[in-house]
């Protein structure tokens, strides 16, 4: 019997290129002992393609701070993307509190909606956000 449990890093290397550990658990029937092995998968592709994360921050009031719940809206070259910020997606999992949106070529992003948690979390949009790197975002005061 094995157990394997998969990690998604952002980056160990600073590079913001997703990386992922794996970690195997397993119980041979007739030896019974356990044997664990672990595996990191470093990201050393590098193929020119674009990027842009967002790390949420709520003010506490009308929503949480860790933004649980909170969804981003992006459409790039006419898709749209809508990831929704989530504390796990899984047992005994945990989900990392960014998201990260894949752009391939496209080399702007014209516009991005963020759907704050809570029912007074409200919209916010964003507009000629830069690529290739994390934005800090903070809910914006209420109008």
């Amino acid at each position: 019997m094995s157990l394997s449990r998969v990690r998604i890093l952002a980056s160990r290397s600073g590079s913001w290129r997703i990386e992922f550990s794996l970690l195997r658990v397993t119980s041979p029937r007739r030896s019974g002992g356990t044997r664990c092995s672990a595996w990191l998968l470093r990201n050393d592709g590098d193929t020119g393609n674009h990027w842009v994360r967002f790390v949420l921050k709520g003010d506490r009031q009308r929503s949480n701070v860790s933004v649980i719940g909170s969804s981003l809206i992006l459409k790039p070259n006419g898709v749209t993307q809508r990831p929704e910020l989530a504390a796990a997606r899984g047992y005994a999992s945990q989900s990392e509190l960014v998201a990260t949106f894949g752009l391939g070529e496209q080399a702007q992003v014209d516009r991005v909606t963020i759907r704050w948690p809570g029912p007074y979390g409200g919209t916010q949009v964003l507009t000629d956000v830069s690529i290739d790197r994390v934005h800090d975002i903070r809910q914006a005061a209420s109008h």
